[in-house]
């Protein structure tokens, strides 16, 4: 974090600002502490088990920091502006000694400092390029579900004399840069997103708009929702 240069007054009165702050974006599990200086380390426990759920919801809070503590700041009466620097570093159980740690952050700090003020950094470029990735896919399942950029395909239902039964509407999601990308790659987001639901409605327009221009023999619908997949049934009268 970068302190303003006014004083140890002012210093001290921005610090338990900073530290007011933190308390009201971090849950009761988690803890603050400040490290000495301008510096100070959060602590987020109970996350995912796997290692991308865990750091994307670290990215989470650590955007909420970054927009919190670049609000303005009143120290004695007088408008200050501060900026912060974050560094992130993931560790299950005890794999690591608190001081590797601590060396990890600084390391990570010190490579977001020099990306430019108000900037997030991973320990892990693997991890780092991951979260990018999983951030990128979640901003374009909006636009995709704000837009209706999907496409609807029908998969044949048919019984063992081969007899086509119904057919399974799936949706699939285009991309400007990555072509057709396939439900595998974007479900598990949309599910620890809460983009599912929508999404799913989505699918549904498209599959009664298209249900219009089957004919009567085509008159039963069945929507069918899963844990990993939403999805719609058109089957003949009869069917489901």
């Amino acid at each position: 974090m970068h302190s303003v240069v006014e004083g140890h007054e002012i210093g001290d009165l921005l610090l338990q600002q900073v530290a007011v702050r933190l308390s009201t974006i971090i849950r009761e599990v988690d803890t603050v502490a400040r490290i000495g200086g301008d510096e100070s380390v959060v602590l987020l426990e109970d996350l995912s088990h796997h290692v991308i759920e865990a750091a994307a919801a670290t990215r989470k809070v650590t955007e909420k920091i970054i927009i919190e503590l670049n609000r303005p700041y009143i120290l004695n009466g007088i408008r200050h502006q501060n900026t912060a620097s974050l560094g992130v570093t993931l560790f299950k159980g005890n794999e690591l000694a608190v001081d590797e740690l601590l060396k990890q952050a600084d390391i990570v700090i010190y490579q977001s400092k020099s990306n430019g003020r108000n900037t997030l950094q991973f320990f892990d470029h693997v991890m780092q390029d991951a979260i990018n990735h999983r951030v990128a896919m979640e901003r374009d399942l909006r636009i995709a579900i704000e837009q209706e950029q999907f496409q609807l395909y029908y998969q044949i239902q048919v019984d063992n004399d081969g007899n086509a039964l119904g057919a399974e509407a799936l949706i699939r999601g285009p991309h400007p840069q990555r072509n057709m990308i396939h439900p595998n790659q974007f479900i598990y987001i949309a599910e620890d997103t809460g983009l599912i639901i929508p999404i799913g409605l989505v699918g549904t327009r498209y599959r009664l708009r298209s249900a219009q221009g089957l004919g009567e023999k085509y008159t039963h619908t069945k929507l069918n929702l899963t844990s990993k997949y939403k999805c719609s049934t058109i089957s003949p009268s009869g069917f489901c």
